[in-house]
């Protein structure tokens, strides 16, 4: 196999799916909460279909799968075709079963590619792993792109993510597409994924007229004389800088567009479209609202969402969600940053991922915590730590801890000895990795924090990372491995 980085990207199908699910979910969740006390009309609006809420969807047409059009990116350079697919060289397998699960909630968001014009499975084109905290509503939110280079298990063949619905729905997967697609992602980060919830477009522009539009503050001018429309044409789209109201289908084209920058940087505007539109829905004159608007409300997203989340459940997340703080919540897109561009055997073009630098992206999203503060037997320790370094005690770094040795259980008792030390430890917990050498991740540099932590655990250089920018409201994360030594 031959493997190129090319000069630029590729353009797609003109009908990118937009991840706006998560939006969708809190958005149901909430009106849920708010309609608590009108519960019979709600479970007029939908159909329980054994542990689903389905608001109805039209099942696929299996039959076509494979005679489906496959997208087709630009043609690369001759060089670039040829032999076999690249296959990722992956770690073992993590022990997903060290890492306690009772209380975090992992929900796959997937937004598809849906026209009626066309039979077959919908493209996965967008994919959200949404994890939250059930007691103390820590919330990660994590892209996966659809062009990400993954292992299909069980049938151990690699193709791009957004291709495990097909497979599932045309190899009769037990569950179908959506849970090849959920244990394809499950092995990909090595946490397990316990629901997912589905949407399409036109659920997207509902909902957002439904809430009387968002608030978006758009960061530079994009001008995209390329942008699909509904009839496979193009028109020009242009959206100057700055703050600015946006209504259902203004606010669908800025999270869809990608010619002004890339796959990534649309990305990064989805996730700004989620958050200003939880800001909208968390105003206080908004919850009346929905109460009195639920049924309609869920009437008119028939054959927009499906999702596996018990309703008890989704009452839950809403009353977690009213909680939640926006500057804690931890966002990361797995860009270039954390792999290589390049083009598969058969032209396509894919995101070959590098596990070693992700694998502590996943463990910092995903892995559960434990707020320092909720442990009796530490709450002393961190509010009366020892003062060993007045420099350290100014700086007030806030650190997590996530243990990653070979030895699962041991974070609380490194997390002690940090205290111990005069170092703030806010949460710790257990990665589901195991890592050789120790990491410490940093998004707030503390100058004094960083050399002494990097002289206690003795931490080489190739393992320090700045500019981590996905850590919420903690300033650095230490991942302990096998060469740390042993708490005292």
């Amino acid at each position: 196999m031959r493997r190129t980085t090319p000069r630029h990207r590729p353009r797609g199908a003109p009908w990118a799916s937009l991840f706006f699910f998560v939006l969708l979910l809190l958005f149901l969740g909430i009106t849920l909460y708010a309609t608590t006390l009108i519960y019979h009309e709600v479970r007029t609006a939908v159909v329980m279909v054994g542990e689903k809420l389905h608001i109805p969807i039209s099942p696929p047409d299996v039959s076509e799968v494979w005679g489906q059009a496959p997208e087709q990116p630009q043609t690369p350079p001759a060089a670039a075709i040829g032999g076999t697919a690249p296959t990722p060289v992956l770690p073992p397998t993590p022990n997903i079963g060290r890492v306690p699960q009772a209380q975090r909630v992992n929900i796959l968001l997937l937004g598809v590619d849906r026209r009626p014009q066309e039979t077959g499975p919908p493209r996965t084109d967008t994919l959200i792993l949404l994890s939250i905290d059930m007691k103390t509503g820590d919330t990660s939110m994590l892209s996966l792109p659809r062009d990400l280079w993954v292992e299909i298990p069980p049938y151990r063949i690699h193709a791009k993510l957004n291709q495990a619905y097909a497979i599932g729905e045309a190899r009769g997967y037990p569950g179908g597409g959506i849970a090849l697609v959920k244990d394809t992602v499950s092995a990909f980060v090595g946490y397990p994924v316990h629901h997912y919830a589905l949407v399409d477009f036109d659920g997207f522009r509902k909902l957002i007229d439904l809430i009387g539009g968002i608030e978006v503050c758009v960061p530079k001018t994009i001008h995209d004389e390329r942008y699909p429309t509904d009839d496979y044409g193009v028109e020009t789209l242009h959206i100057e800088a700055g703050c600015q109201h946006m209504d259902g289908d203004l606010a669908l084209k800025y999270a869809r567009t990608r010619h002004a920058d890339s796959d990534y940087g649309r990305a990064r505007r989805q996730q700004q479209v989620i958050l200003a539109a939880r800001d909208k829905i968390m105003q206080a004159r908004m919850l009346p609202t929905l109460l009195v608007r639920a049924p309609q409300i869920l009437r008119n997203l028939s054959g927009s969402l499906e999702t596996d989340i018990p309703l008890d459940r989704l009452v839950t997340l809403a009353r977690l969600a009213t909680k939640i703080s926006p500057e804690s919540i931890r966002q990361a897109v797995i860009d270039s940053r954390y792999g290589e561009e390049t083009y598969a055997s058969n032209g396509a073009w894919i995101l070959l991922p590098d596990m070693k630098k992700l694998y502590p992206l996943f463990d910092v999203l995903l892995a559960p915590q434990v707020h320092t503060q909720d442990v009796k037997g530490l709450r002393k320790l961190l509010e009366n730590r020892p003062t060993q370094d007045l420099a350290i005690r100014a700086e007030n770094a806030r650190l997590l801890l996530l243990n990653g040795t070979r030895m699962p259980g041991e974070g609380e008792a490194y997390t002690r000895w940090l205290l111990q030390q005069g170092f703030f430890v806010g949460q710790f917990g257990e990665a589901a990795h195991t890592y050789a050498h120790t990491w410490l991740l940093i998004q707030n540099d503390r100058p004094k924090t960083r050399e002494a932590l990097i002289a206690l655990y003795h931490i080489q250089p190739a393992y320090v990372r700045t500019g981590q920018n996905f850590l919420g409201d903690v300033d650095m994360a230490l991942i302990v491995g096998n060469d740390a030594p042993k708490p005292k």
